[in-house]
């Protein structure tokens, strides 16, 4: 018999942990064990005190309950948390007047993934702010969100905002931010809810340093990209694709998806006062729903800008593409699938080359697809080389590039798509020091019941040196 020490207090703690949370207001309930609606908390920092932040948890709203001013956990968490008011068969929405209610300058900051489904969010004041710190923040399609009638969605002051990023010194003076922290990816997505204002990166985090809040370097940029997708019967006011608030900050990657009847009514860059504010590169997948106006104002795309559409939103994107205050710099017609580009290998000891064709399927459902692929002809010099074609199965969300030692992985979010497929063409013969391939590939794809359908055809070369 080995004698051990056992904490009792320890166990305790221990044993509160748990996945699942019931939160209403209630005098004194904070004082509950948060397992039943019976016996449901009264704030949201008992709540999260109470889960397993490491698992995937769900917090049941099951009445009333508020947010009067700021709600931050203040710990960073690798789970996610979950709202909902329809839990276990009941929905507390219909037998228990369940409501999420929001006072003047209500915030509310994730410390890890979160999202809200089948709740009722009440803004009973002009604005209400969701700092999201690079995390993943989802709106579901079943949210309801009722607003106050000073809200506008056009700015911070007026509305129900999404913060994909930070804000300076926040949520308290005493807050502190590794510059890491926005090196992180960020997903952001918004199904239902009107009078929102969505901003991909941060508000009110200037160049310059900030050592009191940001610690490593004495110089910012956020080097962390953006996904928004917009879609479900959403009404967006504004999605800014830039940082707001303050000068001189450069941005990540940000792309933004609006798909199903979903509305935005702007897509802007910072404006006012606020100059030399800086992104890598925008791109907007417009797949569905209605963009009524783009602009840059102050906001700076210092790579490639690109509006893809479907072929039924070519009348309504050229007639964006006319105004002089787009940001756009190119624009492409986005089918079903997209080919993307290729990747070569370097020559074998037989002088031969591998070639790896990519391309991306833009929609998420593909249960009713049967197969996509690529048909190929191959230009060699003088030799063309009858069409190629192979049908694919198998579909990625992420590949590997690189050489050597240095690798990187592309998620099909970098390459503009929902999955990622790829036709290897191995052996290809070079027969001097540079050789010119030339490629004319047409990816294509099936779907039950619907005859087989052609993307964008795309040629291009591929040049090849032995030495």
């Amino acid at each position: 018999i080995i004698p051990m020490s056992i904490s009792a207090e320890g166990e305790a703690a221990q044993a509160e942990k748990q996945t699942v949370v019931f939160l209403k207001y209630s005098k004194d309930g904070d004082s509950n064990d948060g397992r039943s609606a019976d016996k449901a908390v009264s704030t949201f920092a008992k709540a999260y005190s109470l889960l397993d932040l490491s698992q995937d948890c769900t917090v049941v709203v099951c009445g009333a309950v508020g947010i009067a001013d700021v709600f931050s956990y203040g710990e960073s968490y690798t789970g996610s948390v979950t709202f909902t008011s329809v839990y276990g068969g009941v929905d507390y929405l219909t037998t228990g007047s369940a409501v999420i209610n929001t006072n003047a300058n209500g915030r509310f900051v994730c410390w890890g993934d979160t999202a809200f489904d089948n709740v009722k969010i009440n803004h009973k004041e002009k604005n209400f702010i969701i700092f999201v710190q690079g995390h993943d923040l989802t709106i579901k399609e079943n949210v309801t969100v009722t607003t106050a009638t000073t809200m506008t969605g056009q700015s911070v002051s007026t509305a129900f905002s999404v913060i994909c990023g930070f804000q300076n010194n926040y949520p308290t003076e005493d807050t502190v931010h590794n510059l890491d922290d926005h090196k992180r990816e960020s997903h952001v997505t918004v199904l239902s809810g009107e009078k929102l204002l969505v901003c991909a990166f941060n508000r009110l985090v200037p160049n310059g340093g900030y050592n009191d809040h940001y610690t490593g370097s004495n110089a910012f940029t956020h080097t962390g990209d953006t996904y928004i997708t917009v879609g479900g019967n959403a009404n967006v006011s504004s999605v800014y694709y830039t940082s707001i608030g303050d000068s001189n900050t450069d941005d990540g990657n940000v792309v933004v998806t609006v798909k199903d009847s979903a509305t935005i009514e702007n897509i802007q860059g910072v404006a006012g006062n606020v100059t030399n504010i800086n992104v890598k590169s925008l791109t907007v997948n417009w797949l569905g729903g209605t963009i009524k106006n783009v602009n840059k104002n102050n906001g700076n795309v210092t790579g490639i800008s690109v509006l893809k559409y479907v072929e039924d939103k070519s009348t309504e994107a050229a007639a964006l593409m006319d105004s002089d205050t787009t940001p756009f710099k190119e624009c492409k017609s986005l089918g079903k699938i997209e080919f993307y580009g290729h990747q070569t290998k370097v020559l074998d000891a037989d002088n031969n080359f591998d070639l790896r064709l990519l391309a991306v399927i833009t929609e998420k459902d593909i249960s009713q697809y049967n197969y996509v692929g690529f048909k190929v002809i191959l230009q060699i010099g003088k030799l063309t080389f009858p069409e190629y074609r192979q049908d694919i199965n198998t579909v990625y969300g992420e590949i590997t590039a690189g050489s050597g030692t240095e690798y990187e992985d592309f998620t099909a979010a970098n390459l503009g798509g929902e999955y990622i497929f790829a036709l290897n063409c191995n052996g290809i013969p070079v027969e001097s020091e540079t050789t010119t391939v030339t490629l004319t590939v047409t990816p294509y794809y099936k779907i039950n019941g619907q005859d087989e359908q052609d993307g964008t055809q795309k040629t291009f070369e591929a040049v090849i040196r032995t030495e």
